[in-house]
């Protein structure tokens, strides 16, 4: 996919459906593809339509100069999630930036998806200090922070539950019991059945992959790590290496371990350490190549994955040697199929995160752009995973074109105002202007 028009002052990045909007959905025609996964191959039976499902993810370049200049300085190791209006970013590092607090960055951040305006939110002494490599969970209307390091890595290092309560604005530290798991960063945090499970990590000095799990209503750990793993046909320990900045998707009673590393290594994607809620048993999965390249992801680490209906999106990362990636790869999980996908991220990138909306959007934030970890970036790239609804695609449509009308829709008097002048949009789009 061409990059040529990038700029290093654009500030977002778009992977939109607007071009199909523009050429095809306001002209009666739909894709040849509409209803499959947008992460899908060009599969179409004709060349037009392979053209035209392209066109859904056709990027397009924005630099939005809104009045509101105020945005997140460039950072790694942050966190982000995203409900269906907004984007939220805690945390992160750079040893270059002009934060207050060393070279961490101790803030929340939302940007608003219809207006493209970042607004730095409050916060109070129950903030998290630990602000680099934690995990971050949007669960209903709250933000749930644990783990994570402090500055200089490793020597300050936390267990902690937070939350942040977003219709209040306010923080509250978690008081939790049971088999609490030690400090450490990089692990991965997954929200399953009503429970969180915990695995993998580092200390700065030893790398684990334990796995616990935090029952909310007791809000009681349980340390779940199995002594054995058995599989059928198999017995004996199938307990993966230890490792950190590593993902996991989940399918079933499967949670799917995707990569990490330590200093010295990176993993590969060719077998997938899978872990059994229910047994509370390893097994190690052999995964399917890409069926048109024959090949699998190369090791890496420190790449972020997303997660959309039974397929997960991985992308970008780092080999730990000089190899940074900008490919995205799709991993069916009914039968542990990679793909690798003809779309790629506009810029070659590690350290950086991603989430999904409920429509199926993926937005991708920050991250190193070098191999030598000098230069971070505060980019946004957004791409669909999904074909959208039509009402999401028009909505999607009208953001792209209008963010500055949007932006004036924020005051209650400006919407009285603008429903004066014949200018209606349905409550559910008002209430994602908040």
């Amino acid at each position: 996919m061409k990059t040529s028009r990038y700029s290093s002052n654009s500030t977002v990045f778009y992977f939109t459906a607007g071009m199909a909007v523009r050429n095809n959905m306001f002209r009666g025609r739909s894709p040849a593809l509409a209803g499959r996964s947008g992460g899908d191959e060009r599969q179409s039976g004709s060349r037009g339509g392979a053209r035209n499902y392209q066109s859904i993810f056709a990027c397009v370049l924005a630099d939005l100069k809104l009045k509101n200049s105020e945005k997140p300085q460039p950072r790694s190791g942050h966190r982000i999630a995203a409900d269906e209006g907004n984007l939220y970013s805690f945390g992160g590092y750079n040893p270059a930036g002009r934060q207050r607090e060393g070279s961490l960055y101790r803030e929340l951040w939302k940007f608003n998806l219809a207006t493209k305006r970042w607004t730095l939110l409050k916060h109070g002494d129950s903030c998290p200090e630990e602000t680099a490599s934690h995990s971050m969970l949007l669960m209903g209307s709250s933000l749930l922070v644990a783990f994570g390091t402090g500055f200089p890595f490793g020597e300050k290092c936390s267990n902690q539950l937070h939350v942040y309560h977003i219709p209040s604005a306010k923080w509250q530290t978690v008081t939790c019991g049971g088999d609490m798991p030690s400090p450490r960063y990089g692990q991965s945090m997954t929200l399953k059945d009503g429970s969180v499970f915990v695995m993998g990590g580092t200390t700065g000095f030893n790398y684990n992959m334990k796995v616990y799990r935090l029952n909310f209503e007791t809000l009681h750990w349980e340390d779940t790590s199995p002594s054995t793993s058995v599989f059928p046909g198999q017995d004996g320990d199938e307990t993966p290496a230890p490792r950190y900045r590593h993902e996991v998707a989940t399918s079933g009673n499967w949670l799917y371990v995707l990569g990490g590393g330590t200093a010295q290594i990176c993993f590969n994607f060719e077998v997938v350490p899978s872990y059994n809620t229910q047994t509370k048993k390893w097994a190690n999965m052999t995964a399917q190549p890409c069926p048109r390249t024959g090949q699998f992801p190369p090791a890496r680490k420190f790449h972020a994955a997303v997660q959309h209906a039974n397929f997960a999106y991985m992308f970008g990362g780092f080999d730990g040697d000089a190899i940074m990636f900008n490919d995205i790869w799709r991993l069916d999980l009914s039968n542990l199929q990679w793909t690798k996908m003809w779309q790629t991220l506009p810029q070659e990138i590690y350290f950086h995160t991603a989430t999904t909306t409920p429509a199926g959007c993926m937005y991708v934030f920050g991250g190193v752009t070098t191999a030598n970890g000098a230069t971070r970036s505060n980019h946004v790239f957004k791409m669909w995973l999904t074909m959208p609804t039509l009402q999401e695609l028009v909505w999607d449509r009208i953001c792209e074109k209008h963010p500055k009308l949007l932006a004036n829709l924020e005051t209650p008097a400006n919407r009285a105002a603008m429903r004066a002048q014949g200018i209606m949009l349905p409550r559910l789009f008002y209430s994602r202007l908040d």
